[in-house]
């Protein structure tokens, strides 16, 4: 049975060992995805988006060279989350391999409110 989105961002737990896989950074609202986001980040990933739970966000992979499954359903279940919600969700830059991975694993990108132009919001 799947985790409902309102459930999984309260059960994240981050450990120090999960940091140091984290490269992306945090400023403001928006969490800039590093160079790669593959399965060791997205527990990290998983607790910066808790952290700003509550807010509008918008994510910036416009320098992520790979996104891996759980790197990416972490984000699905973010923009999931936000918009259940009522708070805005945006992917506001990505990079071409970012898009190429995310196409792979069968996500659209409008689905997590970015347009073809690499940007967009989910309300």
């Amino acid at each position: 049975m799947p985790i409902p989105p309102v459930q999984l961002f309260r059960q994240v737990r981050c450990s120090a060992d999960y940091r140091s896989t984290w490269e992306g950074r945090v400023l403001g609202n928006t969490i800039a995805l590093g160079k790669n986001v593959g399965t060791a980040a997205a527990p990290a990933l998983a607790a910066e988006f808790a952290a700003l739970r509550g807010t509008d966000v918008s994510v910036n992979a416009s320098k992520t060279n790979h996104i891996g499954a759980l790197g990416l359903q972490v984000i699905v279940a973010a923009c999931r989350q936000w918009k259940h919600d009522g708070h805005g969700f945006s992917l506001s830059a990505f990079s071409d391999a970012f898009r190429h991975d995310a196409r792979t694993l069968g996500i659209a990108l409008t689905d997590l409110g970015a347009n073809e132009a690499g940007s967009g919001g989910v309300s």
